[in-house]
């Protein structure tokens, strides 16, 4: 039975975007309020201090998992993926023409230095 709530969930996850787990950690953040609140005034401390724990412990996992993301995501730009940087590469890639107008300073541009991910907005 609990391998199944797993797999039901992993699966609900998959299928699921952001705005959806927004929504449970609203809902789990309103079941806190609530269930700190119910705490008698001589636990308080003892429930603030578990839920300052668990908080630290379920966050660092979280926010590492999402760093590792977003440095994947931003820091290999998506050249190939993006129309725009396909044609201004185009453009900049095209050298001057031979003879005297030659630009002796020209130098050819590569893809790494710039792309502007239109397509991960």
């Amino acid at each position: 039975m609990f391998c199944k709530l797993i797999v039901c969930a992993n699966q609900w996850i998959k299928e699921s975007d952001w705005k959806d787990l927004a929504l449970v950690k609203l809902c789990l953040c309103a079941l806190g309020v609530i269930l700190g609140l119910t705490a008698l005034r001589k636990n308080r401390k003892f429930a603030l201090a578990v839920s300052v724990v668990v908080f630290i412990a379920t966050w660092l996992p979280v926010m590492k998992k999402f760093a590792a993301v977003a440095a994947e995501t931003f820091g290999k730009p998506s050249f190939a993926d993006c129309p725009f940087c396909r044609k201004v590469s185009a453009l900049l890639s095209r050298k001057p023409a031979g003879g005297e107008d030659e630009d002796p300073d020209w130098e050819d541009p590569s893809a790494d230095d710039f792309c502007c991910d239109i397509d991960l907005a």
